[in-house]
């Protein structure tokens, strides 16, 4: 893929034209493809989804285990109380 491409590609994802320059000479200095470069790129978002979505999911689990840790703390105080 040619750096050209690789911009124009960018600006059609709505990056503008001076960051999608600067991606394209990280990619030339960083002695990776455009088009390898091209893929992370574009990949990023869906890598973005599953972290938020595992981010949300174990703030579900973390609710949970905070709900069961009330519930056995004030049961253990109950019956602490009945003696």
């Amino acid at each position: 893929m040619t750096r050209k491409r690789f911009v124009k590609l960018l600006m059609a994802r709505k990056i503008s034209r001076n960051e999608a320059n600067e991606l394209a000479d990280r990619a030339a200095g960083g002695r990776v493809s455009y088009e390898k470069a091209y893929m992370a790129y574009t990949s990023l978002p869906d890598v973005l989804d599953v972290i938020q979505l595992v981010g949300e999911k174990l703030q579900r689990v973390a609710w949970a285990i905070c709900d069961g840790m009330s519930a056995f703390v004030e049961a253990f105080a109950s019956s602490l109380n009945r003696t």
